[in-house]
C-alpha cells in the first residue's frame, strides 16, 4: 500500500460486548465476530468483517478500507458521513464485487470480497471508494440515477490519482475510452438528448450527462 494510505487513521479499536479495547495488533481470531471501528477525519467506519476464511488477512482489509477513505477524506477534506457502517461479506466470486451503498443510519455500504481474492487485487480495488462517494451525493428520483452513478464514476479515478493510488494517465486513458459512450445518436435533439440522460442508468451515460 501507498504510504497515503498509513497515517489517515486517528483511532483503531475493536468493539465487543460495548467495550472498547485499546488499538489492537490485529490477529484474525480477534475481529472475526464483533467488527472494528475506525476513526477517520470527520467520521468513524464501523466495519463488520467476514466470519469465514479469506485468502487476504483481516490487516489486509483493514489497509483496504484505510487506503479508500483516505482517497475520499483527500477529495472532499474530511469523510462525507459521521457514522458509516461497512459490511465486508465473503462470496465464490473472486475479487471486489456488489458493492452498495444505503442511506440508512447515517451511511451503510455492503461489498462482497471473494474468498480467494489476492492482496493486490485490493491495492487495485476501485469499487470501495466509488461507493464511499455515493455517500457525499444525496439520494435522486429514479429518473435522475444517472448523475449519483455520474458523480461516483467521475470522481473515483480522479481521488485515487490525487493520493498517488493510481497514475494520472490511467485517469485521462479512462477519461478518453468511456466519456464518448454516454454521448447520445449525433442528431439527436435537445429532448431527445436529455431524455437518454435522465432514462439510461448507465456508467457510460453518466459520463457526459452529467455535464
Amino acid at each position: 500500500m501507498s504510504r497515503t494510505c498509513r497515517g489517515l487513521i486517528t483511532l483503531i479499536f475493536i468493539v465487543s460486548a460495548g467495550m472498547t479495547a485499546r488499538p489492537p495488533r490485529l490477529r484474525s481470531e480477534e475481529v472475526s465476530p464483533p467488527g472494528v471501528a475506525m476513526r477517520v477525519e470527520g467520521g468513524e467506519i464501523h466495519i463488520t468483517l467476514p466470519d469465514e476464511q479469506l485468502k487476504v488477512s483481516p490487516q489486509d482489509l483493514l489497509e483496504w478500507v484505510k487506503c479508500a477513505a483516505g482517497a475520499v477524506i483527500h477529495y472532499y477534506v474530511h469523510f462525507p458521513v459521521r457514522h458509516l457502517t461497512l459490511q465486508i461479506r465473503a462470496s465464490r466470486r473472486n475479487g471486489v464485487s456488489h458493492g452498495v451503498t444505503y442511506a440508512k443510519g447515517g451511511g451503510l455500504i455492503t461489498v462482497a470480497m471473494g474468498r480467494g481474492t489476492e492482496s493486490n487485487a485490493l491495492r487495485n480495488d476501485w469499487v470501495l471508494t466509488h461507493e464511499m462517494i455515493h455517500l457525499a451525493f444525496p439520494s435522486m428520483a429514479e429518473n435522475h440515477h444517472w448523475i449519483e452513478e455520474g458523480t461516483s464514476t467521475y470522481v473515483e479515478p480522479v481521488a485515487r490519482a490525487e493520493v498517488g493510488q493510481i497514475p494520472v494517465a490511467d485517469v485521462w486513458k479512462q477519461f478518453i475510452l468511456d466519456m464518448p459512450k454516454g454521448q447520445p445518436a449525433p442528431r439527436a435533439s435537445a429532448r431527445a438528448a436529455f431524455h437518454f440522460c435522465a432514462t439510461r442508468g448507465e456508467v457510460g451515460s453518466a459520463w457526459i450527462c452529467r455535464f
